[in-house]
């Protein structure tokens, strides 16, 4: 194969997967254009969508709502050992503290820590959703420092958080959203996940056996509260 050849198809593959030159989202589809749902909606398509999949919604006014669901779930899971990430939010809402209320000692994912002996050993991953799309109750998260996949996937239950300004109504409408990170300062994130229901797989037999390739239960709690005071 030519050398000219061979560049044009290098080329052509690396723009497919976004990679070489940083490529500025077109004005029509572009950040501005990212079809978040009214904060005023309901949850209860998103709360209908979770069920369907065998998950949980929990609509949260305040506070203390927060801590009492938080009670009812480790409580209902027996869980000792929780694993956070380093995000604002949690941060904010002082995850740790109303986890320790509970007799559960809760690690944040920073620095150089044995992240994968960190999140295995514990019962419970708290996260916070970049976007919840509420027509198939899929939870978008992106990686980074201090978001390591790890804290949704090797726990057993896998918590995670969302405002009500981070709703989508389906699945097309992520295309904006990733072009908005894709233009942001270092550009798009090392990974975006995306799930949807919690791990689920079957045997030869058709068995059904959940939690063996991620968490066996997850719950999603939609805060309706000011939270950034």
């Amino acid at each position: 194969m030519s050398d000219p050849a061979r560049e044009a198809i290098v080329q052509a593959v690396s723009a497919a997967v976004g990679r070489g030159q940083p490529t500025r989202s077109d004005p029509d589809t572009g950040p501005s254009q990212v079809a978040w749902l009214p904060p005023e909606e309901d949850w209860e398509a998103a709360a209908a969508s979770l069920q369907a999949l065998g998950d949980e919604l929990l609509v949260i006014k305040g506070r203390q709502e927060l801590a009492a669901a938080l009670g009812e779930i480790t409580a209902r899971h027996q869980v000792k050992r929780a694993v956070r990430w380093d995000h604002r939010l949690l941060r904010r809402l002082d995850i740790d503290r109303l986890l320790a209320e509970q007799s559960v000692d809760c690690a944040a994912i920073a620095g150089e820590q044995d992240l994968r002996s960190l999140a295995a050993e514990a019962e419970l991953g708290v996260t916070a959703l970049d976007a919840l799309v509420v027509s198939t109750g899929t939870l978008v998260m992106r990686g980074g420092r201090g978001r390591e996949r790890a804290v949704s996937l090797l726990p057993e239950v896998h918590l995670a958080l969302v405002t009500p300004d981070r709703r989508l109504r389906a699945i097309k409408d992520l295309v904006p959203l990733w072009q908005q990170w894709r233009s942001e300062p270092g550009g798009p994130p090392g990974s975006v996940t995306l799930v949807t229901g919690h791990s689920r797989t079957a045997d030869i037999e058709l068995i059904l056996v959940s939690g063996v390739h991620g968490p066996k239960y997850i719950y999603v709690l939609a805060l309706e509260f000011p939270w950034d005071d």
